[in-house]
């Protein structure tokens, strides 16, 4: 154990001495949740009830009244410029609302008067916008339609036979869960991004740098080097899934999320909980790191296994948030899937077996175990040694 305990002060030393490393461990732990938590705060300014759609009206002398009413329900006339059309393709407007001169007369005559709505279909902002408009111009004239109805005596109800009545059984956490399904993805891509420079350091690079050779010949064990080497790339990825759940929680108390339409509640409690279930996958990534660097010839070969193993969490977590899984007990013994599927239970507020939870951490574990087992049998062969 005393050279085990040298070897990891060395690494770790090493580690802390390379700006790499220290700039690749903190980057995305500190930067990474700031511009999810940024994206989000975006999406809910783009998508906030209040924010007024900005329009231009063609025609608008045909219908004082239904100006009126586009008014008090948040549309903002601007002045029509040369171009709306071109003034619209630019972004500078929402869309543009083209009002018939036959409007009137077709109220009168009890048709249909149709209203215009021009947008862009290539910008978001101005989607969101058209469906809004749709939304009143509709809500305007069912008010007209129930109007004539009761002017004629006619009990309004008679025109809906059948009424819906939706029952939603999603609790306030659940529908949370669906805006924030990245935060599982970031909480697990920290433990593989974190420890990933060190492991390619300890291993391609320290090969690279001839120093592996002269460790190898101290009259320490194989296994105690490996050990040593993983526990120290082990120690950089559980330090980046810790930095990441603290620039999460930071990053949601500075910016604003409230226009997200769901009550968003990222407390200490919840990250604290995202943490416990997603750090078992801290070891597992620094082992299979290791392992892929020591079968890298060169410090840049290292580098593209290693970020091509990113791909596999990433993967996982992209599927996973676009449809929620709910956990089964086989997903436990999947190595990144079982601690996947756990944090979005957790993200979601269901109830956890805790056998689910204890069978994914000594699935992790046995299969670090493994890989470091592997990695200090490599490690007697020349070819890996001198990078043959």
């Amino acid at each position: 154990m005393s050279a085990f305990w040298t070897v990891l002060g060395k690494e770790l030393l090493d580690a802390v001495r390379d700006r790499r490393s220290l700039f690749a461990a903190l980057l995305y732990p500190l930067f990474g949740p700031i511009l999810v938590v940024g994206m989000y705060a975006w999406m809910g300014k783009q998508q906030a009830p209040d924010r007024p759609v900005q329009v231009v009206v063609v025609g608008e002398d045909h219908a004082p009244r239904f100006r009126a009413f586009l008014e008090a329900h948040g549309v903002e006339f601007r002045p029509a410029p040369s171009d709306p059309e071109a003034a619209l393709a630019e972004g500078d407007l929402d869309a543009i609302v083209e009002i018939p001169s036959s409007f009137g007369e077709d109220l009168r005559a009890q048709r249909p008067a149709v209203v215009r709505i021009v947008t862009n279909g290539s910008r978001p902002k101005t989607l969101r916008a058209a469906a809004r408009l749709e939304r009143l111009v509709d809500r305007y004239g069912r008010g007209i339609g129930l109007s004539r109805l009761l002017l004629r005596g006619v009990d309004p109800r008679i025109v809906q036979a059948v009424a819906p009545e939706r029952v939603d059984l999603s609790t306030e956490r659940s529908r949370a869960a669906m805006v924030l399904g990245f935060l599982p993805l970031f909480v697990v891509l920290a433990a593989f991004v974190g420890g990933m420079y060190v492991a390619t350091d300890a291993s391609a690079g320290e090969r690279e740098r001839g120093s592996l050779e002269p460790l190898l010949l101290h009259p320490v064990s194989r296994a105690a080097i490996v050990a040593a080497k993983w526990a120290a790339t082990s120690v950089f990825a559980v330090t980046s899934v810790l930095f990441t759940a603290v620039a999460m929680w930071a990053a949601f108390r500075l910016l604003p999320v409230e226009g997200l339409g769901v009550p968003v509640e990222v407390d200490a409690w919840l990250l604290l909980e995202l943490v416990i279930v997603a750090l078992p996958v801290a070891p597992l990534a620094a082992s299979l790191q290791l392992l892929l660097a020591f079968f890298a010839r060169t410090f840049k070969e290292a580098q593209t296994y290693l970020s091509l193993l990113i791909f596999v969490p990433m993967l996982l977590g992209i599927v996973t948030t676009a449809d929620p899984i709910v956990p089964r007990a086989w997903m436990s013994l999947v190595p990144v899937l079982g601690p996947v599927a756990a944090l979005g239970a957790v993200l979601r507020g269901d109830v956890l077996p805790p056998s689910f939870v204890a069978a994914s951490v000594v699935v992790s574990l046995v299969l670090a175990a493994v890989a470091v087992a592997v990695a200090s049998r490599l490690l007697q062969s020349e070819r890996i040694v001198f990078g043959r």
